[in-house]
């Protein structure tokens, strides 16, 4: 049984490298089975999607934003955002990139900064806080491991 599940194992694998190479080499997908491969026989590839059926796990599926999970039915939640790359759980800065004028700024918390704007980890309080208020079980959070934060507003 081990060897027939490696012999399919390859095969798929086979077939998948052919399929990603072959654009690479050749003009048409007929000719990616052409004789400059191996040929390997009649080969009959059958999957069984009903045996050994398993519940999907509840933490699958889930949202990627605070925002709208009222009334939401799910029990994961985690941060999202382009900022979360540069957060400065410190003092709440991040930035976005060149896309917004690679400028530091309190984007990702300014619509909850008007309260306690220097609170360290605001962004991750805010989900956590969230998802215990809407019962949200699993909560996952980034953390920022590129080597460099946005320091604060004026670099």
């Amino acid at each position: 049984m081990r060897s027939e599940k490696y012999r399919i194992r390859r095969i798929i694998t086979l077939l998948i490298a052919a399929a990603m190479t072959a654009p690479l080499c050749m003009n048409s997908a007929d000719a990616m089975f052409s004789s400059s491969f191996m040929d390997t026989g009649n080969v009959e590839i059958s999957l069984n999607t009903i045996d050994k059926l398993r519940t999907i796990s509840p933490y699958i599926y889930g949202l990627n934003s605070v925002s709208g999970i009222s009334g939401a039915s799910i029990n994961a939640l985690k941060q999202s955002d382009i900022r979360i790359s540069s957060y400065n759980w410190e003092n709440n800065y991040s930035n976005s990139g060149s896309g917004n004028g690679s400028e530091n700024s309190l984007a990702l918390v300014d619509l909850y900064s008007q309260e306690r704007p220097s609170s360290p980890a605001l962004y991750t309080d805010i989900l956590v806080s969230s998802a215990e208020r809407y019962g949200i079980p699993s909560r996952y959070v980034t953390l920022q491991m590129m080597g460099k934060v946005a320091p604060d507003s004026s670099d």
